[in-house]
């Protein structure tokens, strides 16, 4: 995911790298690489986990078999993240 800037965050904290597991590098001295993976990741799972998003997705692939494959190749992809995260906690 990609670093946005927004109104208080210092850019001079943020390398803009990844590390070897494509994870973000921060350079930050208040909070570890480990502790904002987490919360990014754990905010991508309670997005995308939503009821409503979930059943907003399945009536957009029922209605188009274009973004049926799309929405298969996302949910492919974010299955073992999800359930990695689930085994974890």
């Amino acid at each position: 995911m990609p670093y946005q800037e927004t109104p208080g965050s210092a850019v001079d904290d943020w390398n803009g790298e990844l590390n070897c597991d494509g994870q973000h590098i921060y350079g930050g001295s208040e909070l570890s690489n480990e502790y904002v993976n987490n919360a990014c990741h754990d905010a991508r799972v309670n997005f995308f986990t939503r009821p409503k998003y979930v059943a907003h997705k399945a009536l957009q692939s029922v209605s188009s078999p274009a973004e049926f494959v799309r929405n298969l190749k996302a949910f492919q992809t974010f299955l073992p993240a999800v359930v990695k995260s689930c085994r974890q906690s």
